[in-house]
């Protein structure tokens, strides 16, 4: 059942589509002045590594978007979020404490932070990250950056559910030393400063590439609490959504002989985030305009839920400095040997570790002074810990590729990951912050707030997982035009889970599942491929440590087949290049938060198999090189994303007497039936569009850039009632080499829009109801020079 608001949230698209028509008219009006005004080159060749090898994007019979280093410099690419401003299909949010949710093609994580794995897979290098805030790992020492989309399971293994985040790292290079070093300054007092050597050791042989950045800022949103200043250590201080890292990468490369090369690399980051701006709504207070009525403090009653579309109210925000955001730090480490056999046969072999910690402290209180909103009768300010935890995980893969002359050429291989993954939640109460602030003793405990505070922990969890997999695949070429892709992936895996505080086992499962990919492709010329494929994605299930249910202890995974054709296409003597997909995934067995059925008011919300969604849409990716001196991207994508009739969730009707459920068969069912609504934190429409200019002056060469990304608005829940807006954001960029000097000026949101970039609506059934907003980064303007030595 939808909420009363649908009607304006298909109003509210249509000028996202309009805008889309326009620009894309504007496009090929000056694509064709200009084509006039000048001969063009071709595109660019863009290389990716989705498959295991090096190939033309073009060639690869997959929706990719990938953007290199100069793409990622000259966007304003700083962040993951940066990326699905630009990329079809593909949207991403981080939330408080590093609580990230990427989406491809609508599949988001329906479980926010209580989540261990997430819908979409994660790599650097091969390696993959097991958690949620190793997601966005920014853009430091990156060569390239790439979004699979749709299932990757049988290539990627398990949780590349509805496709694929990898990221791939600057190597060192046998052949030449090279030194650069970058310094970056820029408003609310960012600064950056990076350096990197590459030396060959021996020459053709050996070479050493060391690289190391710090960066640091200040935020953009004004905090007002009038604290905000106190110092506190961890803590928010000035401005909020600020951070503080440090970042080193090491790669040794050895070319042994002409069959046999070593590839070792280690990343390490320390990482600091301060508390994200956010503004919020605690709806007994009356501030809710729908859905049962519930009890107000000093009287009467108010709507319990919020509906409509909520948007960033004011310049500035209140956060009380003792939420101090995320603190966390990550080691990787990675070896990977490739060994030609000969000319048809290649085996190579990829060990992969890392260990990393996450802690989170942050407060979503509606009034940040006086609080007493989340837990009223306390009459104190809320915190929560979460997530918060380590992991320690080990993997390793051998693989056999044979590709010879014939019409065959095939792989097969095998997989192993073991790891520990601790995760604990806080819940904590603090005195308001007065103009004399309490004591802080910082982490004395072992616990993000001070020792003198009683707190809550819960779901302080120790999960040992072991994963075995079997993989291979197959292409056969029909004729010189024709292939024919199969891969399939066979997984066994193992998941024990512990109750750290008594040792005491609280669940375990074993679970096999089998995801295949079939693939056909047909180059209709040199220039246009077709493809169609049909693909499984298969995500881990878990445990609910804290169901009274005995049958709810275990969550089972979940499963999706998605069917896809497209097309890549290389046109007008090169100079064009259009790729398009379309696509319908059927999504069964989802994991969704839920209620206990034999749980009372403060029994957690769990993690249930509740129901399926249907999902469908298209994409479309171009660029065009009008000019040798101009030229223009683009990318649309269209996701309808909805569950399907007679999916039941009983999380928006628990109540009691005097706390009534918050659905009232108006805004929502009373059964918790959500069949028909559109799934939460999926973005229906996106569209962005690019212009470069490129030149020389005076014997230096220049650039200068123009980019403007749109996303939809979307629902924040299942019950869709509150939607957060859509926003329009403008990057712009220019530069100029003059010797080995290069100096950029860049400014992300020109415009300074205001806008909500992520939320949350929380319904608890024994006090208020909470509607959380995250407010996206406002305009930061700046300058880069690099100096290659």
């Amino acid at each position: 059942m939808h909420a009363p608001s649908e009607q304006t949230e298909l109003v509210a698209r249509r000028p996202a589509q309009t805008l889309m028509l326009t620009a894309v008219a504007v496009a090929a009006v000056l694509a064709g002045n200009f084509a006039k005004a000048q001969e063009s080159t071709e595109v660019d060749e863009i290389v990716v590594t989705a498959r295991g090898l090096e190939e033309n994007i073009q060639d690869v019979p997959l929706a990719i978007t990938a953007f290199n280093e100069e793409a990622l410099e000259r966007r304003g690419i700083a962040e993951l979020e940066d990326v699905a401003r630009f990329t079809a299909g593909f949207a991403f949010e981080d939330v408080e404490g590093g609580a990230a949710n990427p989406s491809i093609r609508g599949q988001s994580t329906l479980r926010g932070t209580t989540a261990r794995e997430q819908t979409v897979a994660t790599f650097v290098d091969g390696v993959y990250m097991p958690r949620n805030w190793l997601v966005d790992i920014g853009t430091s020492n990156l060569q390239r950056i790439e979004i699979v989309k749709g299932p990757q399971s049988a290539r990627f293994g398990r949780n590349a559910f509805a496709g694929a985040i990898n990221y791939v790292t600057k190597k060192a290079d046998l052949e030449e030393f090279a030194a650069d070093v970058t310094l970056t300054a820029g408003s609310d007092e960012l600064l950056e400063y990076g350096i990197a050597v590459n030396v060959p050791i021996v020459e053709d042989k050996v070479a050493l590439r060391v690289a190391y950045e710090d960066s640091e800022f200040d935020g953009t949103w004004e905090n007002t609490h009038p604290n905000a200043n106190l110092g506190l250590s961890p803590g928010t201080e000035g401005n909020v959504g600020g951070r503080d890292s440090d970042n080193i990468s090491v790669n040794l490369l050895f070319d042994v002989n002409e069959s046999l090369t070593l590839d070792l690399s280690y990343l390490g980051s320390d990482r600091s985030e301060e508390a994200r701006a956010f503004q919020g709504l605690i709806t007994a207070t009356g501030d809710g305009n729908c859905g049962a009525l519930q009890p107000i403090a000093g009287g009467g009653t108010g709507g319990s839920l919020f509906c409509g579309e909520f948007s960033s109210r004011g310049d500035t925000v209140s956060i009380d400095p003792r939420g101090f955001g995320r603190q966390g730090s990550a080691d990787i480490y990675r070896l990977t040997a490739s060994y030609d056999v000969n000319d048809s046969w290649n085996i190579s072999y990829t060990f992969g570790s890392i260990e990393a910690d996450n802690l989170a402290a942050a407060s979503i209180e509606q009034d940040t002074i006086n609080c007493a909103g989340i837990i009223s009768f306390l009459g104190t300010c809320n915190f929560q810990g979460s997530p918060a935890g380590e992991v320690d995980y080990h993997q390793s893969e051998l693989k056999a590729t044979f590709r010879g002359d014939g019409p065959l050429s095939y792989a097969i291989g095998v997989f192993f990951m073991e790891g520990e993954d601790s995760r604990q939640s806080y819940s904590f109460n603090q005195a308001p912050l007065s103009s004399t602030p309490l004591g802080i003793d910082n982490l004395s405990n072992g616990l993000p707030f001070p020792a003198s505070v009683t707190a809550l922990r819960f779901g302080n969890e120790l999960t040992d997982t072991t994963t075995t997999a079997i993989f291979g695949e197959l292409t056969y070429h029909v004729s010189d035009m024709t292939r024919v892709l199969f891969e399939v992936r066979y997984t066994d895996e193992d998941i024990r889970t512990f109750a750290v505080d008594d040792g005491v086992l609280t669940g375990e499962l074993s679970d096999s599942f089998i995801t295949p990919r079939l693939t056909i492709e047909r180059d209709l010329n040199a220039d246009q491929l077709i493809y169609g494929t049909v693909a499984r994605g298969a995500k881990a299930g878990g445990f609910n440590a804290g169901a009274v249910s005995p049958e709810l202890t275990v969550f089972d995974p979940e499963f999706n087949w998605t069917y896809e054709i497209g097309s890549k296409n290389v046109l007008a003597d090169g100079r064009l290049v259009l790729n398009g997909a379309l696509f319908l995934t059927q999504w069964s067995d989802q994991q969704i938060n839920s209620a206990d059925p034999l749980g009372g008011p403060f029994t957690p919300v769990l993690t249930r198999n509740l129901g399926d969604a249907t999902i469908y849409g298209l994409e479309i990716e171009g660029n065009y090189q009008v000019t040798d001196a101009f030229s223009l991207d683009m990318a649309i994508s269209y996701t309808d994303a909805t569950y399907d009739s007679g999916t039941i969730d009983e999380l928006y009707t628990r109540g009691t007497a005097a706390f009534p459920p918050p659905c009232d068969d108006i805004v929502c069912s009373s059964n918790g039936d959500i069949g028909g609504n559109d799934l939460q934190n999926s973005p229906p429409f996106q569209f962005a569009l690019g212009g470069q200019y490129e030149g020389e002056i005076n014997g230096f060469d220049f650039y200068v850039r123009g980019d403007v990304g749109h996303q939809s608005s979307y629902f924040a829940s299942q019950i869709n009632a509150a939607e957060f807006e859509g926003r329009t954001i403008f990057n712009a960029s220019a530069g100029v080499t003059i010797d080995r000097f290069d100096i950029r000026l860049w400014a992300r949101n020109l415009t300074d829009e205001e806008y909500v970039s992520n939320g949350s609506q929380i319904v608890q059934q024994f006090s208020n109801n909470i509607l959380t907003s995250y407010l996206g980064e406002r305009r930061v303007v700046g300058a880069t020079v690099t100096v290659d030595f």
